[in-house]
């Protein structure tokens, strides 16, 4: 069988199956969550399951409270973005950015 960490009761805990076998919320994070691009960490809900706002991108995700611009730094949250390879920057700081751009080409 495949090694698997010490073994935890979860009599009284909350706690989630996959494929028949149970796991306490904290090792479900660790091992099947989503994690956020920008603090690596599990996308889950406090104590485990659930009510996490998190932001989804095709294959990246999100808290909420790491979805900010890479650039001003302001929160990105319902907003739209820009992805610049592993980073993301808000509309306002791309157009910056593009204007500089041009402005140097000239």
């Amino acid at each position: 069988s495949p090694a698997q960490t010490a073994p935890r009761t979860l009599a009284g805990q909350r706690f989630t199956s996959r494929e028949d076998k149970p796991y306490c919320a904290d090792c479900f994070g660790q091992l099947f969550s989503k994690r956020c691009t920008a603090c690596s960490k599990p996308i889950t809900g406090k104590g485990g399951l659930g009510s996490t706002k998190f932001v989804a991108f095709e294959t990246l995700a999100w808290h909420n409270e790491c979805f900010f611009c890479n650039i001003c730094k302001g929160s990105m949250v319902g907003k739209g973005f820009l992805q610049e390879g592993d980073t993301i920057i808000c509309p306002e700081c791309a157009r910056k950015n593009m204007n500089a751009e041009e402005e140097q080409e000239d």
